[in-house]
């Protein structure tokens, strides 16, 4: 279960707050009512592993949650196939508690909805639109679907601009190879002939002077 860093008052005005782990928002607001404490504000805290859990591990548990629902599996049922199959111990209680959950009669939705660090709004809203019209495994399909369309337009773009990126790195090593190595040869040459350089050829030549390979080192570990 999550914990959740809650804000409170009590009829008197007194400010409460505390941490205390719920499964979800309504358990939280049930049990500062006993207390006679309303709530004010939450924030939902997960340990650091969940947090770094990708976004295609959540599509994968929506597709095989779609498979199984499609067919004819009990949504309690699915849940508790799905968390067998993770290995991540975190997940897979988080998972175990969603299963308890619904199991217990509350919706998808309103399940995972504590957990926004790993289910956005969106698929928590396509969940619901799903769970409302009867057709959640459908709804998942979509889900999956959207998911590996954004996946792939990422992979795209990381694709496209990855040629620049390493066009840009020779191009960076060859000009100081150049500046560095080759022109510090032609310098003394032209320094032996004793006559004027187009201007072009000077700076040129002032740049590679610039750039020595002390100068380099510096600037490249400062």
């Amino acid at each position: 279960m999550p914990y959740f860093f809650f804000k409170g008052v009590n009829i008197l005005g007194v400010a409460y707050k505390g941490v205390k782990n719920f499964r979800g928002v309504d358990e939280l607001s049930s049990w500062l009512q006993e207390q006679s404490i309303a709530l004010m504000s939450y924030r939902v805290y997960l340990p650091w592993k969940i947090r770094l859990i990708k976004k295609p591990t959540i599509t994968n548990i929506f597709r095989h949650l779609s498979t199984l629902l499609k067919s004819g599996i009990l949504l309690p049922q699915a849940l508790d196939i799905v968390q067998k199959q993770i290995r991540q111990k975190d997940l897979k209680k988080i998972i175990s508690d969603i299963t308890d959950d619904v199991s217990n009669g509350s919706p998808l939705y309103y399940s995972i909805q504590v957990y926004p660090t790993i289910f956005d709004s969106f698929s928590i809203q396509m969940i619901q639109v799903g769970e409302e019209s009867g057709s959640l495994y459908r709804a998942l399909e979509r889900l999956v679907d959207f998911n590996d369309m954004i996946a792939k337009w990422k992979q795209d773009i990381k694709s496209a601009a990855l040629l620049p990126c390493i066009a840009l790195i020779v191009f960076a090593i060859v000009a100081t190879i150049i500046c560095t190595a080759v022109v510090p040869m032609f310098a003394a040459l032209f320094s032996s002939m004793n006559k004027e350089v187009p201007l072009l050829t000077q700076i040129l030549l002032d740049v590679s002077s610039y750039c020595s390979i002390k100068n380099f080192a510096i600037i490249f570990f400062c």
